[in-house]
């Protein structure tokens, strides 16, 4: 898989910022410092994994339209080992640039999850519902890559089954 390295992945004109090259990226990696990983063609990538300064990544997956449909949030809960967090569902409908409706998904190491659901119009952002509930998060942990090893982080189906990949996604994802 292609890894091409930048600053960040601007959101808001879906392009790489500040590209750096692999040794820029892996001292980086190395010092603790921000950097993104885009896997796949730099102009689309499939994901991106921005590495911060605190020893956590976001990754966020993509469609051909380059909107974010899904992200992840880990965080450095022990030594090396990343705990799935945060997780963020959306829907789009038809080429809007912004989601019609999404899923926040809140998960603490111990079990405890709490579920926000939104829905989206030009002129708000609506809590709909939300509901708190106790889950297994044993799938919700990842060793710390070294660098370059992101497959573990860019799994789109974690084997989490609240988080379960539908068909309609994997038509949208890249």
């Amino acid at each position: 898989m292609q890894i091409t390295y930048c600053e960040q992945w601007s959101r808001h004109y879906s392009h790489p910022h500040l590209p750096l090259t692999e040794q820029q990226a892996a001292e980086r990696h190395q010092k603790n410092k921000l950097y993104t990983a885009l896997l796949g063609d730099p102009g689309r990538p499939r994901c991106f994994l921005e590495f911060s300064a605190y020893r956590s990544v976001c990754v966020e997956f993509l469609d051909a339209s380059l909107r974010s449909l899904r992200d992840y949030s880990f965080q450095e809960k022990r030594p090396n080992e990343l705990f799935l967090s945060g997780a963020t569902i959306r829907q789009f409908s038809g080429d809007s640039p912004e989601p019609n409706w999404g899923d926040v998904y809140h998960f603490e190491v111990d079990g405890r999850l709490i579920v926000e659901h939104y829905e989206v119009t030009p002129r708000a952002t609506t809590l709909i519902s939300s509901e708190e509930t106790t889950t297994d998060v044993g799938h919700n942990w990842e060793p710390y890559p070294e660098f370059g090893q992101y497959e573990g982080l860019a799994q789109l189906d974690r084997g989490i089954p609240l988080l379960n990949v539908t068909q309609a996604d994997r038509g949208e994802l890249r």
